[in-house]
């Protein structure tokens, strides 16, 4: 199971608590207490109405409010592990429900008056959502797998309306193998897009309803800084490849109502941006220091995107208000590219 505490309103006492499986959700109501014992006591009353096969183990994240898990282990018998910072993909389950609940409970919610009857209905409604996954690991420098990957979802769900081209690298700090370097960005950042639309297209065409790609590029897509190492040059090349490959795919694919796009992004809050090595690089520029860093500010004062920004945008590109764009390269920027 995956686990979570939810607010709404910062101003507000925590008033949600989740626990989230593939198949079954619960909505814990934890009223204006969220110390570590109320959270603690409120998921070992839940937990234990579980079928058993359910009460293997809970992954939470970081938070503070489980500071009493060595007492639920006890309590409710219960092996409880915790993701790495900034890892949301290490607890998925509630990643998507939390994007889910936000459709009933938006930012800036008083979660608070809302009783625990109203938690339940919100529950049903998610759950009668009938979400389905088929997740698999695959390396998109590796057609033939990745491939395969595809080939499972799609014989699952026997259609393909959407793909989205989204993995990419890029090394920080100094180079050590600059061919290797290049090479590994350049086969995982382009070459990888290219398997990931080469391995979906013909289930896509073989529906005849027409179908949206999005191929996520960046703002050096459109936009290149400066920089002496091999892995910053292939990263620029790699994106502004991507709008050429974009363009070349909107233009055959159009008679079949098949829409491609670029989406460019500016920073977001991810693993690429989120790790010791981004952290030494702000903290230079912040100094003053002559880095990639420093030649990388958005115009408006938004420091970094949120990845529900970028999937926002991404879902209206995809959905029939946008049934008349093809083509396109979509700055998420913060206005980065005016500058």
């Amino acid at each position: 199971m995956d686990a979570d505490t939810d607010t709404a309103d910062r101003r507000r006492w925590i008033a949600l608590g989740l626990l989230a499986t593939p198949l079954l959700m619960m909505l814990l109501h934890l009223g204006k207490d969220r110390s570590a014992p109320a959270v603690r006591d409120a998921i070992a009353a839940a937990v234990v109405t579980l079928p058993e096969q359910l009460r293997k183990s809970l992954t939470w994240d970081q938070g503070h409010e489980m500071a009493q898990h060595a007492q639920l282990t006890i309590d409710a018998d219960l092996d409880i592990y915790f993701c790495d910072p900034h890892s949301p993909w290490q607890r998925g389950s509630n990643e998507n429900t939390n994007g889910l609940l936000r459709q009933y409970f938006p930012k800036g919610t008083d979660l608070s008056v809302h009783s625990p009857e109203d938690l339940d209905e919100t529950a049903a409604l998610v759950e009668k959502e009938g979400r389905r996954i088929v997740a698999r690991k695959a390396d998109v420098r590796d057609f033939a797998q990745l491939k395969a990957a595809f080939d499972e979802g799609y014989a699952e769900f026997g259609r393909v309306d959407i793909v989205i081209s989204n993995a990419g690298i890029i090394r920080l700090g100094d180079e050590q193998d600059p061919i290797a370097e290049w090479q590994e960005v350049i086969e995982t950042n382009l070459t990888g897009a290219f398997h990931t639309v080469r391995a979906a297209l013909p289930g896509l065409k073989a529906g005849g309803r027409g179908g949206s790609i999005v191929i996520t590029s960046s703002t050096a897509g459109l936009k290149g800084t400066g920089s002496p190492f091999a892995s910053a040059q292939a990263y620029t090349a790699a994106k502004r490849g991507l709008v050429g490959y974009m363009q070349a795919l909107a233009n055959d694919l159009a008679p079949e109502m098949i829409r491609v796009n670029t989406i460019h992004p500016t920073g977001v809050a991810s693993g690429m941006t989120m790790n010791e090595a981004m952290a030494g690089l702000m903290a230079q520029a912040a100094q003053g220091g002559d880095n990639a860093i420093s030649a990388m500010q958005n115009a408006l004062p938004i420091q970094i995107l949120q990845p529900e920004d970028i999937a926002n945008a991404v879902a209206w590109l995809v959905s029939d208000e946008a049934t008349f764009i093809t083509g396109i390269q979509l700055p998420l920027d913060a206005g980065f590219t005016v500058r």
